[in-house]
């Protein structure tokens, strides 16, 4: 069988635990990564969480290390340490500079094959748990999300609280604890991944001589009672103290391994990723009825399910919820047209060399799939994706987004109160999408499926970038920093100007960050569905940015799109014509969002700080501003501040990656330096 990746290397230690090492110099750092098959869904109800409190416990002591020594001695060879807890494993990573990659396998080994289980850290990490369930309930969309799988699971273990809940994990005992975590983390439920810069014979000596102690342990872990198939929609309305609606939307789908998967992550993309997306154009900015939406599918070994999320406006909750079932039915009508389905394969690819880009993605990434059956699989499912046509997302779109086989969650402010019955509620919402339904069953025409050629990644060609910065002066004014970094074929793009927030007031605070964002809403070549539409078209997005004393726009994309790249970043930079419409539009968006990091238990607080160390200095005023300043922003008021702010003699674009210099200087020489500019580069001193 032809190897799809190569440069990877795969060992199964005598106890049954594999081994990947996937050796490359492009960094020098290293990551040891630790994936056990011990998650939420291999917990019996009177156990629920205990995955999770294990995490916890195994750093806390072992019968070499005390309390605190394991992140200590990490942070003494320069590394970093975490874990984290999901529905069908945890994970442990290590990331050390290169040259201390034996002593992070020592350590995470001590961690996972030698923990204490004392009984008063127990207790102790059970008080930090019931805190992090706590925390979960002040997180309006992590709430709505787990109140949606409670509701639309019936069996499943997916319907339960993830970590469990205070009852449960009172009544773990330390060697109920010691009982599960010897029949779960056991060799033949273990992946380790070993990425970066080492040499892979030794590591694998390493490896032998710390893990293959290790002993088998008979009989399987449990994935618990298998789903019914739901036969009547569910709908559930819960009230609590939030400022915006969110409204929570799935269909039971399929595992992660079944032929119909690929066509529904290009229908989570063409649905409800990014901009260009269906229900973003349709709900956001045509209708305006939600302030975000989006959709993920999300999938396991053993199930699946597809979720649509968003934020609603309190007046349309019952259209938003037509809407979405209407732009399913127009799939039917108006199938994905070429070049959407360019963009849906444009976003997989890129995402999956982002995953190459730093020695973590590279590890989650193969322990993931090798978890799934095969770490090659990755590749394998690309292709099936990039070989979809329109036909395969309309089949699979009728088959899984039936109206019984939806689950829906509303989370709304307690005034709204509890609406409607459930059944009269679910009955007009029925009547109202048959109706619409009505007008979309044309047959459509069966799209020819063009042959793919597969994808293949070699780690091997993963050599370490230049060590300098070169520093280059271009006309103008415009400084370029760049610096080449190959090995994996993307480029990363930042144009950054002095100034900005540090200039404003508190008659205009906000400003440039409003700016930023209406700047990509049209130019005198592309209207505001064109920019987002082209950038997407290339896997990836602008993304601005306002900082206390610059601001400027970021992206990432391929570096084989490069010069499309330059072209649509310079087009943003040089050509806003602020349109009043979608001035409008954003103008509802901060407010609405001014309004809802109210709710937010982070950056509220942040704001508050801020505000009482700096005052009203340009430091202490918030970045999307205060809901009068939003109201008073003018497109000429717009128009001066772009003038005075955007001092192109000043801009600084910097460029690191896959690319030839010659080929970055002469494309920003032609589309970053010939714009006349007398600015100054400062508006008030700080």
């Amino acid at each position: 069988m032809r190897e799809l990746i190569t440069g990877v290397f795969k060992h199964t230690l005598s106890n049954g635990m594999r081994v990947l090492l996937c050796p490359s110099s492009r960094v020098d750092l290293a990551c040891v990564l630790t994936w056990v098959k011990s998650g939420y869904f291999h917990e019996s109800d009177d156990v629920s969480g205990i995955s999770h409190l294990i995490e916890h416990m195994l750093f806390k002591g072992t019968k070499k290390r005390g309390v605190g020594e394991i992140a200590m001695q990490t942070k003494a060879l320069g590394g970093y340490l975490n874990a984290s807890t999901t529905y069908d494993h945890t994970s442990y990573h290590t990331i050390v500079p290169a040259k201390f990659v034996h002593e992070a396998l020592d350590i995470q080994s001590d961690v996972l094959l030698n923990p204490l289980f004392d009984a008063k850290e127990l207790e102790r990490e059970k008080e930090v748990v019931f805190q992090e369930m706590k925390k979960k309930l002040d997180q309006p969309h992590a709430f709505a999300r787990e109140k949606l799988f409670e509701l639309a699971f019936e069996k499943h273990r997916m319907r339960r609280w993830r970590i469990g809940t205070e009852e449960s994990l009172l009544t773990l005992s330390k060697d109920r604890v010691l009982d599960y975590y010897n029949h779960h983390y056991t060799p033949e439920n273990i992946i380790v991944v070993v990425s970066g810069k080492f040499n892979a014979d030794d590591v694998i000596k390493t490896i032998e001589r710390l893990y293959e102690p290790m002993t088998r342990v008979e009989g399987q872990v449990s994935q618990g009672p298998s789903e019914p198939e739901q036969t009547q929609p569910k709908m559930k309305r819960i009230k609590g103290d939030l400022s915006q609606v969110i409204v929570k939307m799935g269909f039971h789908t399929v595992p992660v391994t079944h032929a119909d998967y690929p066509a529904l992550s290009c229908l989570s993309i063409l649905l409800g990723k990014g901009r260009s997306s269906r229900f973003y154009k349709t709900l956001k900015e045509d209708k305006q009825f939600v302030h975000g939406v989006g959709c993920s599918q999300i999938a396991f070994q053993d199930i699946g399910y597809f979720v649509i999320e968003s934020e609603v406006k309190q007046d349309f909750v019952p259209q938003t919820e037509e809407e979405i079932f209407s732009e399913i039915g127009r799939l039917a009508r108006e199938p994905a047209h070429a070049l959407e389905m360019k963009r849906i394969h444009s976003i997989i690819e890129s995402s999956f060399f982002r995953d190459k880009e730093d020695v973590m993605g590279q590890a989650m990434s193969l322990a993931y799939h090798e978890s799934m059956g095969d770490y090659q699989r990755v590749l394998k499912q690309i292709d099936a994706i990039r070989s979809q046509t329109a036909l395969d997302l309309n089949r699979v779109a009728e088959k899984y987004f039936r109206f019984e086989n939806m689950s829906l969650l509303e989370y709304v402010p307690h005034e709204l109160g509890d609406g409607a019955e459930v059944e009269n509620r679910l009955d007009s919402l029925k009547k109202r999408v048959e109706k619409k339904h009505e007008i979309l069953k044309e047959p459509i025409e069966s799209l020819p499926r063009k042959p793919v050629s597969p994808l293949s990644w070699d780690f091997t060609t993963m050599k370490p970038g230049s060590k300098s910065r070169e520093v280059i002066s271009l006309e103008a004014g415009v400084t370029l920093l760049y610096q080449h970094v190959p090995g994996v074929p993307l480029v990363s793009i930042h144009a950054y100007f002095p100034g900005g927030r540090k200039d404003e007031n508190e008659k205009n605070c906000g400003i440039t960050q409003f700016l930023l964002k209406t700047s990509l809403k049209g130019t005198e070549n592309r209207t505001a569905d064109e920019v987002f539409f082209d950038l997407e078209s290339l896997g990836t997005s602008v993304h601005p940015e306002s900082n206390a004393d610059h601001f400027g726009y970021a992206t990432s994309l391929l570096s084989e799109d490069f010069e499309k790249g330059i072209e649509i970043l310079s087009d943003i930079l040089f050509n806003p014509i602020f349109p009043e419409t979608e001035i409008e539009k954003e103008r509802s968006v901060v407010l609405s969002l001014i309004n809802r990091i109210k709710d937010d238990m982070f950056y509220h607080p942040i704001e508050l700080f801020y505000r009482a160390l700096y005052g009203s200095h340009p430091y202490g005023l918030p970045r999307n501003g205060t809901p009068e300043s939003v109201k008073s922003f003018t497109r000429s008021q717009l128009l001066d501040w772009y003038a005075q702010i955007f001092s192109f003699r000043h801009l600084v674009v910097s460029v690191v990656g896959d690319i030839p210099k010659e080929r970055v200087i002469r494309e920003i020489q032609n589309g970053f330096s010939l714009q006349p500019d007398t600015s100054p580069i400062s508006l008030a001193e700080v």
